[in-house]
């Protein structure tokens, strides 16, 4: 099937096209995973609340229920004229049609299916989450896929905080008799439906993860919400469900060793951050996260060397650099804004917005030769992504 302009204008922002299978790239422990005594003294809750704290004490969710309006909602947009579209492309159509799109996205607010449905409101996780459901109860294969995207160092802060993009894959061709998708330059295969304004680039990296991720990272984010973050005792109960729907994200030991710390339990924050390091020794949060919280106990020793460590990544951080970079060039230090953008440069030159931050800082210095340069070497590097 070849789109005509109208049509290709609509999916192209919803859609990014590649031709490889992606497979799982994540391994996961089970719920009912041994823990170790340290793990069970962490999740236990006794350390903050002097007591047991059950999970249950809080109701599950289950974010792709779907309600009867829901299912009515897909069985008559399946129901429409095929035209020659692909189904995810009629509940695209659908969805659009009915005014869900575009959808207003706020990055704080998660919700499940029926929420978003509802309210048309939410993040990136809950828009995909109810795609998904709604993907699935129409026969099709849909799963849910996290997106490396840019991270963002906060300057005051001086953190960097890297955050989790999470979009749905689906095929290109569904079932017998379902046609072939065709947006003019790219070829028919997977493709990417993501509800956020803007599509990550292909050279980021993308990776097919379980239902089980994504609910603890839906719990995680109910854990931090400021419905939630007032009250400890919730905060806690939900990291401990994400914990234990996906025991080996080490994100989420992270997240429990931020909440000990500020909670004024440092001890239980350097054993959440060492859970992380075991999961993966380079967790940027959880080396950070210890060089504080062995700050807190007194161990300047053990402190610094991990500061020496977040240090050490900081540096061979390009968008560290690049943050950098941007401060000095607001404050008009052009020529320290500019060793700082090349440094982001020697280590990574395939970011196009480096190039365009070197050439606005050539050009406030004068040299419009280097900035002409510059400028055409980011229109390189964005065209060598695609």
């Amino acid at each position: 099937m070849q789109l005509n302009k109208a049509q290709s204008a609509f999916l192209s922002r919803f859609l990014a096209s590649f031709s490889s299978v992606l497979v799982c790239g994540c391994s996961f422990v089970s719920p009912s995973h041994e823990w170790t005594a340290e793990a069970e003294q962490l999740l236990s809750g006794v350390p903050l609340f002097g007591e047991y704290v059950a999970a249950d004490e809080l109701p599950d969710f289950d974010p792709l229920y779907l309600t009867p309006q829901i299912h009515d909602f897909v069985q008559k947009a399946m129901a429409a004229p095929a035209g020659g579209q692909p189904r995810f492309v009629k509940l695209l159509t659908a969805l659009e049609n009915e005014g869900y799109l575009p959808l207003d996205y706020s990055s704080d607010i998660t919700l499940t299916a029926a929420e978003v449905f509802n309210t048309r409101t939410g993040n990136c996780l809950s828009f995909t989450g109810l795609f998904i459901a709604m993907a699935r109860h129409a026969g099709i294969d849909a799963r849910f896929q996290i997106v490396d995207v840019q991270p963002a160092w906060e300057m005051d802060a001086n953190y960097l905080v890297r955050y989790t993009h999470i979009n749905a894959l689906v095929r290109g061709v569904l079932a017998p008799g379902d046609p072939g998708l065709t947006i003019p330059g790219s070829p028919v295969g997977n493709y990417s439906v993501d509800f956020n304004i803007v599509t990550p680039a292909p050279r980021f990296s993308r990776r097919v993860v379980s239902d089980q991720y994504a609910l603890a990272l839906f719990y995680s984010n109910i854990a931090f919400s400021e419905a939630v973050v007032s009250q400890p005792r919730h905060t806690f109960i939900y990291l401990k469900k994400a914990i234990q729907t996906s025991p080996s994200v080490p994100d989420l030991w992270s997240n429990l060793g931020a909440f000990y710390r500020r909670n004024s339990l440092p001890h239980e924050a350097i054993g959440a951050y060492q859970m992380a390091l075991r999961l993966n020794r380079n967790n940027n949060a959880a080396i950070s996260g210890l060089a504080n919280a062995y700050y807190d106990v007194g161990e300047h020793a053990l402190a610094q060397e991990y500061a020496r460590r977040a240090a050490r990544y900081r540096d061979r951080n390009p968008y560290y650099h690049e943050s950098v970079a941007q401060q000095l060039f607001d404050d008009m230090q052009l020529t320290a804004a500019l060793t700082q953008i090349e440094r982001a440069i020697s280590l990574e030159a395939r970011e196009p917005t480096f190039w365009t931050l070197k050439a606005r800082i050539e050009e406030a210095l004068g040299d419009t030769a280097a900035a002409r340069r510059s400028k055409e070497q980011a229109e390189k590097v964005s065209f060598d992504a695609q």
